[in-house]
């Protein structure tokens, strides 16, 4: 029976070493290169998102007309959204990110704080932290929601808020298989092994 246990050991480690390999990190979109991200909530830029880093480089710019950028994404069957983190923030100020259901938006502030997942404030403070816990928080009147985020159409706006300030950000969003998806394998291999001893 010991074997069978150090079998199933072998086997789930080598289905989380395959889960570690098959996550990546990519730049998704990258304003500089891949032209500005929507500014309406009507029809937000369509990203698709790998499992692993999904990151976004944008700026606002209000005195330019830019003060929002919408981005939406699907998180597909058997993956979750584990995190958004703020990379890079400059200069230091305060915008406002939010998050909703559905390939559209809403404008904070002008549209209910209800039609929203999750609002929050952002400033340098945040640097290298995870936003989605906040956000998911269900604050300033948001509906908040259950981390990680499972599958469906969600769509993200970042605002600048800080009167005429040109702001630079880096988002990630961290994308990864469900847990029971990664350990299927490791499982079926347990029991596989399981009716091979009883048949010996």
């Amino acid at each position: 029976m010991k074997s069978v246990f150090y079998l199933f050991g072998a086997i789930a480690c080598a289905s989380l070493f395959s889960f570690s390999q098959n996550l990546s990190a990519d730049v998704i979109w990258n304003e500089g290169v891949n032209g500005d991200l929507s500014s309406l909530p009507a029809s937000p830029t369509p990203l698709s998102f790998i499992n692993g880093a999904n990151t976004v480089i944008g700026s606002l710019n209000p005195n330019g007309g830019d003060s929002r950028d919408y981005l939406t994404f699907t998180i597909g069957v058997g993956q979750t959204l584990t995190g958004l983190t703020l990379d890079a923030f400059t200069p230091n100020g305060s915008s406002f990110n939010a998050m909703n259901s559905g390939s559209t938006s809403f404008i904070p502030g002008t549209d209910p704080a209800s039609n929203f997942l999750g609002l929050s404030f952002v400033n340098n403070s945040q640097i290298g932290t995870d936003m989605l816990p906040v956000l998911g928080s269900g604050q300033n009147g948001s509906t908040g929601f259950s981390i990680p985020l499972g599958p469906g159409t969600y769509s993200y706006l970042i605002q600048e808020v800080s009167g005429g300030q040109t702001r630079s950000y880096q988002l990630t969003f961290n994308a990864v298989p469900e847990p029971s998806s990664v350990l299927l394998f490791g499982i079926a291999g347990l029991f596989a092994a399981a009716r091979r001893g009883r048949r010996s």
